[in-house]
């Protein structure tokens, strides 16, 4: 799985950590193997994993890649995930997501501020500070490429309001319709 996320709080670094330690727990207690979680945007866990429930093992599982400035290489570690964590506490807008949704990613977002609008119905939308409801979405999609795949789809759907061609049209039929 990948996440993007930074050291500014709204960000909620320390909130995906939290999410990866129940995760992590409740897939061995299934008896899943818990997917390797590649964080782009921090480059350490330091300050964030206190308090987050992380052991050792766990930590060997997580891999932060801090910021990276090669589109290609970004792109690369998000689609060779399982699916993408967004759990922004605030968004003015949300462009990660729908990165993802472009790659052919399935999305677990955050419910908050501007992500709904922006993920719709072609991710799953979560509390980003129930852990356990967030560990719950991400154990199902891992385990059931069908739903996978029909995020993946919807994602590509979604990604089409976003085009040019799309919001130019809008903005034109506002401006000049007539009611």
């Amino acid at each position: 799985m990948a996440a993007v996320t930074s050291k500014m709080p709204h960000k909620n670094a320390a909130g995906i950590l939290r999410t990866y330690a129940v995760y992590y727990k409740e897939c061995l207690r299934r008896q899943i193997r818990p997917l390797e979680l590649e964080i782009i945007g921090i480059g350490s866990t330091d300050g964030f994993g206190e308090g987050s429930g992380l052991t050792a093992e766990m930590q060997r599982s997580v891999h932060c890649r801090g910021y990276i400035g090669d589109d290609a290489k970004m792109h690369a570690l998000i689609a060779g995930a399982c699916f993408f964590l967004f759990l922004s506490l605030s968004e003015g807008f949300g462009f990660p997501p729908l990165e993802a949704m472009q790659l052919g990613v399935p999305v677990i977002s955050s419910d908050r501020t501007s992500l709904p609008e922006v993920v719709g119905d072609a991710g799953i939308l979560t509390d980003p500070e129930d852990y356990t409801g967030t560990a719950q979405q991400m154990i199902a999609l891992q385990q059931d490429s069908v739903l996978r795949q029909s995020y993946v789809e919807k994602g590509f759907a979604n990604i089409r309001r976003f085009s040019w061609d799309s919001r130019t049209q809008e903005y034109w039929n506002a401006l000049f319709s007539q009611d």
